[in-house]
């Protein structure tokens, strides 16, 4: 992974992240008013944060594995073809690089939720739940955002699945992917959030 694709990565969880806070500032507020000190609600977060990070490094792992076996095949055959007179195979994957792609996601998540988390835990508040209508209109976006996911990623799997078989095709399918998976994001935040609330009460 180039430092670019880390950077843009981290971005994305921040903003989630602050999404996440944000469409509960409301229940924030109310625990602070209620006397749950700063340095708790930091803790909490930071618990959803490491409980998200690894539920969807997991489905990240997973995804990646089936869309690169898929790509890897494709540009292999496509260089086999230009420029080789023999199959080109792919080389095995070392298990470690599950394991660091798990460690970075996870490191990655928990860094980006620090400054959503402090700002959850030294809002005041009055200043918390003034902040309600904005959650509100954020929610509608985010369900706005899904529905226009869905034929996003039923175009990129029809492409992908009978699209022509060439290197451009491959690469607007898995944009298509990655822009579905965006658009998803916000809402399966707050539906993750809304079941961690419920288990832990």
């Amino acid at each position: 992974m180039c430092s670019s694709d880390l950077v843009v990565g981290t971005f994305l969880i921040y903003s989630t992240m602050s999404f996440a806070v944000l469409q509960r500032r409301a229940t924030l507020g109310v625990l602070r008013a209620i006397g749950v000190t700063p340095s708790e609600l930091l803790t909490n977060v930071l618990i959803e944060a490491f409980a998200l990070s690894v539920m969807a490094t997991a489905i990240g792992l997973l995804v990646g594995r089936g869309l690169a076996s898929g790509l890897v095949d494709l540009v292999l055959r496509t260089i086999g073809d230009l420029y080789f007179s023999n199959v080109v195979e792919a080389a095995r994957p070392s298990p470690w690089i599950y394991v660091e792609g798990a460690a970075l996601g996870i490191s990655a998540t928990l860094l980006a939720a620090l400054k959503p988390a402090f700002d959850a835990a030294h809002a005041t508040p009055a200043a918390v739940l003034r902040r309600v209508g904005l959650e509100r209109r954020a929610r509608s976006g985010a369900v706005r955002a899904a529905i226009l996911a869905l034929p996003t990623l039923a175009a990129s799997a029809l492409v992908l699945a009978f699209g022509p078989r060439n290197l451009a095709a491959a690469f607007v399918g898995l944009f298509a992917v990655l822009a579905a998976g965006a658009l998803l994001t916000p809402l399966a935040t707050v539906g993750l959030m809304t079941a961690l609330d419920r288990a832990i009460g």
